[in-house]
């Protein structure tokens, strides 16, 4: 079986996310070609990069990461027909004699490919709200691509019901939401001075590990790094759309004598950070914006490790009060952290790890090559 992921999201450290841990995790079960545009047009037809980043893994990007956002529609379709032609390329190459090919798509954008690569089964993640991402009103053909996505696809997956609700998917489909790695994501004795940490900083520590970009509150962020004088705040990960006023926000919390920031880093590196958590916290945009449906994969992170968490109320968390603590004041966030710290134990620490076992990405991948197979055999 040959994997084709239809994505967006580069692959790189400091930004792991569901798109490359479900690659990883499908590697077991065959080839997977992971397949991301780039950004800007190109005049000439250039071939494209391709680089093994794993066992069964193969990215794969067209015309040396030249062209695919931008304006002009005849130049639009130029560039998607040379980057199928790319792409139809690369899968006979890797594919062997009669091998089931499955396209796995993760954006709407991907929809002219559907039809003019050949597959045995389409399968449409529908992981978060991409329109509100880009934070304008869809497209009218974007919505429509969108939707036959929907109901062309073999399998539908989503993050979970109340974005299904939220997309209309008014057909069978399978809750697939964030996971996690527990081979890497594990209890260990953390390596502080690998991160000039002084382990005879008594404070306790918080952290949050993930994009700092418009989905993070940052007044509700900067307000609890203010107020939270007393704890050690311990953030890593890559930084980028933010307005104005956010990015001067972020700059506070940078010179705050109370925060360590640590940039990119892979999940290697940042399973010692993790470990060295007393909590975590997920300070999200939950009345507006695209991480309100989300089940962040931090979430599950924190419970792999034991660690526990306190989040802004998003959507779906709410299914999870006994494992999350919901807020959404500076106020709210610290009395949790006093609660939570306090009344920890080995017990509590287990049901969290339990959790996280039983939603590792390793039990997504198999659920889903369980549904391929299904389809294959019919």
């Amino acid at each position: 079986m040959i994997f084709v992921h239809l994505t967006t999201t580069s692959w790189k450290i400091g930004q792991v996310m569901s798109r490359q841990a479900m690659t990883r995790a499908l590697s077991k079960y065959g080839m997977n070609l992971y397949f991301t545009p780039a950004v800007t047009f190109a005049l000439k037809g250039n071939d494209g990069l391709e680089e093994k980043a794993d066992r069964n893994i193969i990215l794969l990007k067209p015309s040396s990461e030249k062209g695919f956002i931008y304006r002009n529609e005849r130049l639009k379709k130029i560039q998607i027909n040379r980057q199928i032609h790319w792409l139809q390329k690369k899968i006979d190459q890797y594919r062997a004699p009669n091998e089931p090919i499955v396209l796995y798509v993760w954006h709407y954008m991907f929809y002219p490919f559907v039809h003019q690569i050949s597959h045995d089964v389409l399968v449409f993640h529908i992981y978060d709200d991409v329109f509100m991402y880009y934070n304008s009103s869809p497209r009218k053909n974007d919505v429509i691509a969108e939707r036959h996505l929907i109901e062309e696809a073999d399998i539908v997956l989503v993050v979970g019901e109340d974005l299904a609700r939220h997309k209309n998917v008014n057909r069978p489909w399978i809750p697939c939401p964030g996971g996690v790695n527990m081979s890497i994501f594990k209890r260990m004795e953390p390596d502080l001075e690998a991160f000039g940490l002084d382990s005879g900083d008594h404070r306790k520590k918080a952290g949050y590990f993930g994009r700092f970009n418009s989905k993070i509150d940052f007044p509700l962020l900067w307000e609890i790094v203010r107020k939270g004088s007393n704890y050690l705040f311990l953030f890593a990960g890559l930084t980028g759309n933010m307005n104005a006023a956010d990015q001067k926000l972020w700059q506070a919390i940078l010179d705050s004598e109370n925060v360590r920031y640590f940039g990119p880093k892979s999940q290697q590196e940042l399973v010692h950070l993790y470990n060295a958590l007393d909590v975590g916290l997920m300070p999200y945009h939950y009345k507006k914006g695209w991480s309100q449906f989300a089940i962040p994969l931090k979430f599950t992170e924190f419970l792999a490790l034991g660690k526990p968490v306190v989040s802004t109320p998003l959507i779906p968390l709410k299914k999870f009060t006994d494992l999350v603590s919901l807020e959404d004041t500076a106020e709210g966030f610290l009395h949790a952290f006093e609660r939570l710290i306090e009344t920890d134990s080995p017990e509590i620490q287990a049901r969290r790890i339990a959790f996280a076992r039983s939603n590792s990405w390793e039990n997504r991948a198999k659920t889903v090559y369980e549904e391929i197979a299904k389809k294959l055999k019919k």
